[in-house]
């Protein structure tokens, strides 16, 4: 009887140690690298379709560059004197994803990783019914 008394405790302790949930899942992969955009759905509309020209998101430990191109052979950079800012990943969202100034307003659009593979990184922001995701492919 105290085998069986020492087994079942011994049983209960792992199922319940190993069917905790956990919203906020370690990332699997790095972020850090250059990433091109294949897809940008805002609110069901498709942005990005077959032949348009490379859109480059460049990740560092704590900045994010922009590059898009432009032009009938898509070497042209399109100038942009604010495509690199600061950034950080907290609970799985890029904290200042995207960032605008307005008025000497500065508004942060933070994008919730959705999926962060080797290959993909899909991302989602949200805001009063508004809906933006973009998916991209590793370079």
């Amino acid at each position: 009887m105290k085998k069986f008394s020492i087994l079942f405790i011994a049983l209960t302790l792992v199922l319940t140690t190993s069917c905790s949930s956990d919203d906020s899942k370690p990332l699997s992969a790095s972020i850090i690298g250059t990433w091109k955009m294949i897809s940008d759905i805002e609110d069901d509309d498709e942005f990005v379709e077959e032949g348009d020209c490379d859109v480059l998101y460049s990740f560092t430990q704590n900045t994010i560059s922009i590059e898009e191109y432009a032009g009938s052979d898509c070497s042209e950079l399109v100038p942009n004197s604010d495509n690199t800012w600061a950034y950080s990943i907290v609970n799985n969202v890029i904290i200042g994803f995207d960032s605008e100034e307005y008025q000497g307003e500065i508004t942060n659009y933070d994008y919730e990783i959705i999926e962060l593979t080797e290959t993909t990184l899909k991302i989602k922001y949200e805001d009063e019914g508004y809906v933006n995701i973009i998916t991209m492919t590793r370079l």
